[in-house]
């Protein structure tokens, strides 16, 4: 940057030139503020060189930007469902695809649908045992879970 004349009464003309221009990538995100600051080191300013008749002063400050760092991607996995089969209403010894421990599973019967369907039929039918399908565990469904981190890696349907 060149400043050019130094009259008070008339302010200095500035000229500036930008030498090396950057690419700029269109198809990256914008860099964030942090991210910028982080790439830009100033150099000492040149000191300033005054002549006897003060007539020209020049002043150089030199920015230094480094390039933006490589483009890091990123992959996501989809949560999926394994099948199982051959799951019962008993532990069964398996492989947990989400966290691969190998043991048994933890089992709890659970009251669904066709478990509420059948106390409704059995109010109607015959009242005095509409509350047995809620004690047989064959009339629940049957959920496994892995031991390790507890996450649900199966299901034995009701009245299977």
């Amino acid at each position: 940057m060149t400043v050019k004349g130094s009259d008070p009464s008339n302010p200095p003309m500035v000229a500036a030139t930008v030498v090396n221009e950057p690419e700029i990538n269109m198809s990256a995100p914008p860099p964030t503020t942090a991210a910028v600051a982080s790439q830009v080191s100033e150099k000492p300013p040149v000191p300033v060189q005054a002549t006897a008749s003060g007539a020209t002063t020049t002043t150089t400050t030199t920015y230094v930007v480094s390039p933006p760092p490589a483009a890091t991607t990123t992959t996501t996995v989809a949560n999926t469902r394994v099948n199982l089969g051959g799951l019962g209403r008993s532990p069964a010894n398996i492989t947990c695809p989400h966290c691969r421990h190998t043991g048994p599973t933890r089992t709890a019967d659970i009251a669904d649908v066709l478990t509420i369907v059948s106390v409704i039929v059995l109010l109607f039918v015959f009242w005095p045992l509409f509350w047995l399908p809620l004690c047989i565990p064959a009339c629940k469904s049957t959920e496994h879970y892995c031991t390790s981190c507890n996450r649900r890696v199966g299901k034995a349907e009701a009245c299977s």
